[in-house]
């Protein structure tokens, strides 16, 4: 089960914060100030977990790289079970796909927007776990 995540802004305070200035102005430039909203997801990377967030759902999974990400797409439904989810990043658009803990496709979100350091391969997608 995924844990509780901050909503808008402050969802990436731990990135805009950074000590790397660089790095925390690339995240800013990526943020809004908003709290998801359907068609929203968030996306941030740090010490070694990823965790996105919707309006309806979070997850979190494994993750060696540190960035954010704010895009804009379709809204997802409402799910009362949690499951697996793969996740696929380019630098302007983002895939995600959640499953049932079967591995039945329940939903897919495909949204544009930005993002800074946590690209994908086409093959090599971002998983974990969401509730």
């Amino acid at each position: 089960m995924a844990p509780p995540v901050q909503k808008g802004a402050a969802f990436f305070d731990d990135l805009l914060k950074d000590k790397d200035a660089e790095f925390a102005k690339r995240v800013k430039e990526v943020v809004g100030e908003e709290d998801p909203t359907p068609g929203s997801l968030f996306v941030k990377a740090n010490n070694g977990t990823l965790v996105f967030q919707t309006d309806v759902v979070v997850g979190t999974g494994n993750c060696d790289k540190k960035g954010a990400g704010n895009f804009s797409g379709n809204a997802l439904q409402s799910h009362v079970q949690g499951g697996t989810f793969k996740l696929w990043l380019t630098p302007t658009t983002a895939k995600l796909e959640l499953y049932d803990n079967s591995g039945s496709l329940l939903d897919t979100y495909n949204g544009g927007g930005s993002q800074v350091g946590l690209t994908t391969t086409a093959t090599t997608p971002w998983e974990g776990d969401w509730n």
